[in-house]
This record gives structure tokens, sequence and C-alpha cells, in this order.
């Protein structure tokens, strides 16, 4: 679009602007108008702000839930250097894990299933 072009079309929107504020502000039929849009503006105003509350709760659960998923993958992922073997947990990792002191011949003798 031409510089000439850009200017043409700035002083018709800014003439359209302006004649529709004069309508409003100035008219019998203006003030009619702007009575009858202002409780409809004032009401999309108020269904803004509901939204906007609603968008703000929505990211805070969103950030929680989030914070929430990293903790549990910085819980459940090995640490560098850490062997996770199961002589080197403590006794209640050991049991979280599922890791017994009895040997594997005689868990699988009284019946209890290998991992």
């Amino acid at each position: 679009m031409a510089e000439r072009e850009r200017v043409l079309l700035s002083a018709l929107v800014g003439a359209a602007v302006g004649a529709a504020a004069g309508f409003l502000m100035l008219t019998s039929r203006g003030r009619t108008v702007r009575e009858q849009f202002e409780p409809r503006l004032d009401e999309f105003l108020r269904s803004m702000q509901r939204l906007q509350a609603s968008v703000h709760k929505a990211r805070g659960v969103a950030e929680e839930s989030w914070r929430s998923i990293q903790k549990i993958l910085e819980e459940t992922t090995p640490k560098a250097g850490n062997s996770e073997h199961p002589d080197e947990l403590s006794e209640e990792r050991r049991s979280a894990k599922g890791v017994s002191d009895t040997p594997f011949d005689k868990r699988w003798d009284a019946g209890t299933r290998p991992h």
C-alpha cells in the first residue's frame, strides 16, 4: 500500500469516527441510541471482566498442575550419581519400591511373585 493511500484511508477513518461521535453526542437521536447502547455496553464489560477472572483462575490451576507434574517427575526420576541400587536404599524407599530383604528364591517359594 502506497503512502498516499494510507494517508487517504486514515483521513477517511478519522472522518467516520468523528461523524459517529458527533452524531452520538450532539443529536437527540444520537442520545437515544446512546441510552439504548450503554446498558448493553455495561453488560458486555461485565462479561469481559468475568471472562478475565475465569481465565486468571484457569491459569492458576494450570500453573499448579504443571508444578505438581514437575514435582512428581523430580521425585521419580533418578538423580545423576544415584544408582538406586536396592542395597543403597533407605528402608522407606525399599518398601515403596517393593524391594525385599528376602532372597529371590525364598520369595518365589513363598508364593510372592517377582517384580
